[in-house]
């Protein structure tokens, strides 16, 4: 199988939506899917290393996995202005400066309670990013998210958490909405 995806190899390609590959990308090498505007998902779940601006540009770009990444790349994200919510794992030694520049959407929430020495200074440039986080489940691109040191009373979290799912389920057009509450 293919181990690594080579330099420039889908640089600039202007169709490319979705990437699904069935083998292990150990690494994807620079700017490998840089400027792919249309580009929406690349499952990184089995990628260890993200090289420099490997996905720079890709203004489509709004969800990727991360569980196995060790390094990501300075500029690895760089202008992925679609980017949502992204985890990073205490797994994660090494991210490169301005690795987030300009994701203006994007969320960092990171396992670890304070930035790594292995990290750079400025990896989370114009990001919002959240220490101390773990995912605990993911239901149909739903998180829901530890929060530590955080109490909430049970009587009020069942009668949310229930309000939450009836207007999530609402939404997603799951059931309909009742007209009559009585």
């Amino acid at each position: 199988g293919i181990s690594s995806i080579p330099k420039y190899s889908f640089f600039g390609c202007k169709n490319l939506k979705n990437v699904n590959v069935n083998s292990v990308i150990e690494v994807v090498e620079e700017h490998s899917f840089s400027s792919c505007n249309l580009l929406e998902y690349f499952d990184l779940s089995k990628t260890k290393t993200i090289e420099t601006s490997a996905f720079s540009h890709c203004t489509k770009l709004t969800n990727i996995n991360l569980d196995n990444v060790i390094s990501i790349g300075t500029l690895a994200f760089l202008a992925c202005s679609q980017l949502g919510d992204v985890y990073i794992k205490e797994t994660v030694m090494i991210i490169g400066s301005r690795a987030f520049h300009n994701c203006f959407n994007a969320v960092l929430y990171c396992e670890d309670k304070e930035q790594k020495d292995t990290w750079a200074e400025d990896f989370n440039d114009s990001v919002k990013c959240y220490f101390g986080m773990t995912k605990l489940i993911e239901y149909n691109n739903f998180s829901f998210r530890k929060i530590p040191n955080f109490i909430m009373p049970v009587g009020i979290s069942f009668f949310i958490f229930q309000s939450l799912g009836y207007v999530i389920d609402v939404y997603r057009e799951e059931v309909e909405a009742e007209k009559n509450f009585c």
